[in-house]
């Protein structure tokens, strides 16, 4: 697979294999007018995923988000959705702790 799509660094096999079934599910989909934007969106998503596993974060977990977040991105209906499924999770304060 290019580098570009992988990252360069591949360090967890379950994730590369993931990522991969990904854009294969993208490629034989129907026409996607978000195809671009859901490319992008998996190869951010991977690098972020790798960035966890570099940090020492379990390869189970770390595929399990991915997994999450790629079935979201797929989902996704507007280019909003896709760069709201990818910002990342603040936490919130309800006056008397984080949530």
């Amino acid at each position: 697979m290019p580098a570009f799509i992988m990252g360069g660094n591949v360090m967890g096999t379950a994730l590369v294999m993931e990522h991969a079934n990904a854009l294969a599910q993208m490629i034989v989909s129907e026409k996607d007018k978000l195809f671009d934007e859901r490319v992008e969106a998996l190869v951010k998503l991977y690098r972020r995923a790798e960035f966890y596993l570099k940090q020492g974060f379990l390869e189970s977990i770390v595929c399990e988000f991915h997994r999450k977040k790629v079935e979201m991105i797929m989902q996704a209906e507007t280019k909003g959705e896709i760069t709201e499924i990818l910002k990342l999770s603040k936490p919130h304060f309800d006056g008397n702790k984080f949530v």
